[in-house]
């Protein structure tokens, strides 16, 4: 038999409820330290509840869940009454602040976003592709990675000296053009050479658009990579499931 969707019409005086409660939900609110103290599903039914401040337009009914929390919070409340003087739940009951909530039946069952738990499940899916990987390059021999590794070095510090020379030659060139092109246009050589300086200056604002462009794809494009990775990693994770 299903089990059916119980839920609760919002009223103005359980939205304030859930308010003060996800207040409290804040670090360094006054009863923070007291939430904490609930267990990891109370608090995130009550943190991300789609009341009080997270109220919705229009708003939906609140699954009966989510008073089982609020009710769990209520009796800690009451154990601790000395430590909650000035709480909007200070000496409520559960009945008063429920007062005036219609039960209903929703036919399909609510679902709402809840952040806490999103994360987690990102983080599994990260460490099982972190696993995967892992488990695809275990058998890869060790030289071998270490020679590549090597030769990558190598020929980074090559294309680096090659970049070095690259951008003197440039400015050489943009010296000398700069110049040749004030040599066409005035007499004097100190305004020659200043020809010659605007020429290098441009040349070198151009090399550093250049590497700083070459620089953002190749990041782009490593980026792209290491996704493509994990998320083969993870196709043959879920492949490997389903066949077991």
């Amino acid at each position: 038999m299903k089990r059916p969707n119980i839920c609760l019409k919002v009223t103005p005086l359980l939205h304030k409820a859930f308010a003060a409660i996800q207040a409290d939900a804040v670090k360094g609110s006054k009863f923070h330290a007291h939430f904490v103290r609930l267990d990891r599903n109370d608090r995130e039914l009550l943190q991300y509840a789609p009341v009080g401040l997270l109220k919705q337009s229009p708003q939906p009914s609140l699954p009966i869940r989510f008073t089982y929390s609020l009710a769990t919070y209520m009796e800690y409340i009451g154990k601790h009454k000395s430590e909650f003087a000035g709480h909007f739940l200070w000496e409520k009951s559960l009945k008063h602040i429920l007062k005036g909530c219609e039960v209903v039946v929703e036919e399909k069952e609510l679902v709402f976003k809840n952040p806490a738990q999103e994360a987690r499940k990102q983080m599994l899916y990260n460490t099982a592709a972190e696993r995967e990987y892992k488990r695809l390059v275990k058998d890869v021999d060790e030289e071998q990675v270490r020679t590549r590794k090597a030769v990558s070095a190598t020929g980074s510090t090559v294309k680096n000296g090659m970049l070095a020379v690259h951008m003197m030659i440039g400015l050489f060139a943009g010296f000398f053009g700069g110049y040749l092109l004030a040599r066409s246009v005035v007499r004097e050589e100190k305004n020659r050479l200043i020809g010659g300086v605007i020429g290098l200056i441009f040349v070198f604002l151009l090399e550093m658009f250049l590497f700083l462009f070459n620089a953002c794809k190749a990041e782009v494009r490593e980026r792209d990579r290491v996704q493509r990775n994990r998320a083969a990693a993870l196709a043959a994770t879920a492949k490997k499931k389903k066949s077991n």
